[in-house]
């Protein structure tokens, strides 16, 4: 027979990610603490990344629809509606300048924000 405290409808790697993400960590360091307390079936790293990058997509367009939302309460009709925006990039070593993330920056007032 077999026990498991874990819920067979839950995938535990996508929390476990999440956590990570939420916490500011990265992969290996957060994959070192659940080592350290006996936890050594850990998602694999293209996983975790996967899950990632689909948290950050879904964060984005939840975002940006927000952004539309609120120019459009607050233009005029007829008025020329500007998105307005700026790009920031960031090389993780300038040897390895292929290695660079970027990201889209919001110049406007967001409520809530």
């Amino acid at each position: 027979m077999e026990y498991s405290n874990e819920d067979s409808g839950v995938k535990y790697s996508h929390l476990v990610a999440g956590a990570t993400l939420a916490g500011g960590m990265n992969r290996n360091s957060f994959q070192t603490a659940l080592a350290t307390i006996g936890v050594t079936n850990q998602c694999s790293k293209k996983s975790y990344h996967n899950y990632q990058i689909a948290c950050l997509n879904q964060s984005s367009k939840t975002i940006l629809l927000e952004i539309l939302d609120h120019l459009e309460e607050i233009y005029l009709p007829g008025q020329e509606k500007v998105l307005p925006i700026g790009f920031d990039c960031l090389w993780s070593h300038s040897c390895n300048a292929h290695q660079a993330s970027g990201e889209f920056l919001y110049l406007g007032d967001l409520p809530g924000m």
